[in-house]
């Protein structure tokens, strides 16, 4: 097994990537930021076999968003893009990503703009917790925020 995470490592070397595994098939995927620029790519790896097979890009290339896994869905969470003029934006945006299809969709926005920040699942509900904010004129240093938000996921059925 240390050899197959040597290779998904190593495949990932060019990446800032964050990963959830999704149950009870040990399927992993990757949202990736090359250093050269925004990806925008989701990647899944059953990690017993090592094998990267490409999927559905994200509407919405961002960095620094966070993702939790409910109902077999892959949600991502806020995240900053850049803006023009070398600005930064923070987004609102949620998008969920269905992996038995292989297609995203937008979901209700959050209501604070954020990248950096955290998110759990607990009982079928998920929370957007703390981040920060890049200045609107496009300093490096973002306000940190303190704010907790909580969305109830649709029922699946």
């Amino acid at each position: 097994m240390t050899d197959a995470l040597d290779r998904v490592k190593a495949a990932l070397a060019d990446r800032t990537v964050a990963t959830k595994v999704l149950p009870p098939n040990h399927l992993r995927f990757a949202l990736g930021l090359m250093l050269s620029g925004l990806l925008g790519v989701a990647t899944a790896c059953f990690v017993q076999q090592s094998i990267w097979t490409p999927k559905a890009d994200m509407p919405t290339p961002r960095w620094s968003p966070a993702s939790s896994v409910v109902n077999g869905k892959i949600y991502i969470i806020g995240g900053t893009v850049a803006d023009t003029g070398n600005r930064r934006a923070n987004l609102q945006a949620v998008e969920v990503y269905d992996p038995e299809t292989d297609t995203w969709i937008q979901e209700v926005d959050m209501p604070t703009a954020r990248g950096w920040l955290s998110s759990s699942v607990v009982d079928g509900k998920l929370y957007a917790i703390g981040g920060g904010l890049h200045s609107q004129l496009g300093t490096s240093e973002p306000m940190v925020l303190a704010t907790v938000e909580e969305f109830v996921v649709p029922s699946p059925w």
